[in-house]
């Protein structure tokens, strides 16, 4: 049995300890006697293709406040102490914790994305190491992921960036401070690869995976009070269902392979950059894999070309493990469904891009709206149209023919037909995640 973690991985336990209902506490995961970290995570970066990894299991922003390699913890209980929420003079600045919990003695947040640029370049060259032992014709390709910390709060940016660049203090507010730090962290990286001749055979990707902070005026979350807006003229901020709460940027650079300066307007979502990487580098997407990519390779090299685009995007807001709406984009046109009313907003991005002008009102949109819905309906969870089918309970053996929304009323039934994760994915994955151990 496992307990489930935030974000990465899953705990490994001792062996006999029971876990069945239990949801761990991320605030003493680390030395919780139940907790096997002789061992690594299970479901970690190791066991889903990386060779090599250090991460942290919930970013710089909760605990626990420690670096995994490859699965593995790096300190050992002796060097594990237990944070209190609050700032810390530390070797890169000041750190700084919000949730307090266990960690590392030498927590620094505040020298978090210098430690992976510097775990970046060990990568590529011990990569660079390996390519120089063989001959050109067995050269390997290599993929490094670097989700950084910033500009997640807590924002703590170092004194110093590693060039001797300042950093704290140059702007008026941590939030532009860490800003800074993200454009010298990205920079490095480039040169990095410039350095290490890579560059002209290396597809580069900056994107970001929701929308921007709140401008609830709180200085120390946001720069609302010296003008910055993190979703600009966007309306909503981050995980909301309108474009503030999900539009980001899609930045890429392939020199010789992607044009240079040039822009492209047409929506993509992030599920579509596997399709996209396939068609560049010449592989076919396996079979079953990535059911919900479409390509727009052809698109980022011609802007002509936009005959295989997605025709549609759709948006789903969870929070808390609860649906709360979804959206579809198709063309010009967003259409949003609250789950709880089933109320509906329809808007005109083209001319509307900060959704202020709820046209569902207007009868002459009722067709395009009749189209969208369906089309929502259709790509979405099961609630509307998904067929009853058979579970069999594994306490019992007994059968019933059951529909998703016998599992909605009656959420534990996740727990003792494990059919349901399969069929009801949505239900029984997200909104009872905490009580199906399955």
């Amino acid at each position: 049995m496992l307990i489930d973690i935030i974000h990465l991985g899953r705990i490994p336990l001792k062996k006999g300890f029971n876990s069945t209902g239990m949801k761990a506490d991320k605030r003493s995961v680390l030395l919780n006697p139940n907790h096997d970290w002789t061992t690594s995570l299970h479901q970690g970066p190791q066991d889903i293709g990386f060779d090599t990894s250090l991460m942290t299991l919930t970013g710089i922003q909760a605990p626990p406040y420690a670096f995994f390699r490859n699965g593995f913890l790096e300190n050992n209980h002796s060097n594990i102490t237990f944070w209190n929420k609050g700032e810390y003079p530390m070797l890169s600045g000041t750190s700084i914790v919000d949730y307090s919990g266990e960690g590392s003695i030498d927590w620094d947040s505040s020298g978090y994305n210098m430690v992976l640029v510097n775990e970046t370049e060990k990568f590529l060259n011990a990569y660079l190491t390996n390519m120089s032992k063989k001959n050109e014709t067995d050269y390997q390709p290599f993929f490094g992921y670097v989700a950084l910390g910033n500009v997640h709060v807590p924002h703590s940016p170092p004194s110093y960036y590693l060039d001797g660049s300042i950093v704290s203090g140059y702007y008026p507010s941590g939030h532009l401070d860490v800003l800074r730090e993200m454009d010298l962290t990205v920079g490095a990286l480039i040169k990095i690869l410039e350095d290490k001749n890579l560059i002209d055979n290396t597809i580069v990707i900056f994107t970001s995976d929701n929308g921007g902070l709140a401008s609830n005026g709180n200085t120390r979350v946001t720069s609302a009070k010296y003008g910055h807006n993190s979703s600009g003229h966007l309306r909503g901020s981050k995980g909301q269902i309108y474009e503030g709460g999900h539009r980001v940027p899609l930045v890429m650079r392939w020199d010789g392979g992607i044009p240079k300066a040039e822009r492209r307007s047409h929506f993509v979502g992030l599920n579509d950059i596997f399709a996209t990487l396939c068609k560049l580098v010449g592989i076919d997407v396996p079979i079953g894999q990535a059911i919900d990519s479409v390509s727009f390779a052809d698109y980022l090299i011609n802007e002509n070309k936009r005959d295989n685009l997605r025709k549609s995007l759709g948006i789903w807001r969870m929070f808390k493990h609860e649906f709360q709406a979804e959206s579809i984009r198709m063309g010009r046109y967003k259409l949003i469904r609250d789950r709880a009313n089933g109320n509906l907003q329809l808007y005109n991005l083209r001319d509307d891009i900060s959704e202020t002008n709820n046209l569902i009102l207007d009868q002459k949109y009722e067709s395009i709206v009749k189209i969208m819905l369906e089309r929502l309906i259709e790509i979405g969870p099961c609630y509307e149209n998904k067929a009853p089918f058979e579970v069999e309970n594994m306490i019992d053996g007994n059968t019933n023919i059951v529909n998703c929304t016998w599992f909605r009323l009656k959420k534990k039934n996740c727990q003792v037909y494990p059919e349901a994760s399969i069929q009801c994915k949505l239900t029984c994955l997200q909104q009872n995640a905490d009580l199906c151990s399955h």
